[in-house]
């Protein structure tokens, strides 16, 4: 339901068994080193939350969204990290550099 009360849709987020998505685009930091089309990101089917109605910028889907971008929050709905080959670990680890680097903390407190 993160989406949703975030504001980035009206629906309520569904749960997918699969093994692939879709780059849609690579214009972005975190899919730039991804070619545009069907990529496999784990070796067998692996839990994944998406949603419709995505009110962001969408980077990749599989029926649904499931990497997006709007402003300073991101929406990868991996849920077993642990469950992605090299393809899905090296776009998390993107997703996560890209959090850290637009984020706006800093030691000792907010900016």
């Amino acid at each position: 339901r993160g989406p949703r009360d975030l504001g980035l849709t009206n629906k309520i987020g569904e749960t997918n068994s699969i093994d692939s998505i879709n780059i849609l685009t690579n214009n972005s930091f975190i899919t730039e080193q991804f070619i545009p089309g069907s990529i496999v990101i784990a070796d067998n089917p692996t839990l994944i939350c998406g949603v419709d109605e995505y009110a962001g910028t969408v980077l990749a889907s599989w029926e649904q969204v499931t990497l997006g971008q709007e402003k300073n929050i991101l929406l990868w709905g991996v849920q077993r990290p642990d469950e992605l080959n090299h393809l899905g670990g090296n776009l998390s680890v993107r997703v996560l550099d890209y959090a850290i680097g637009e984020s706006q903390i800093v030691p000792g407190g907010l900016e």
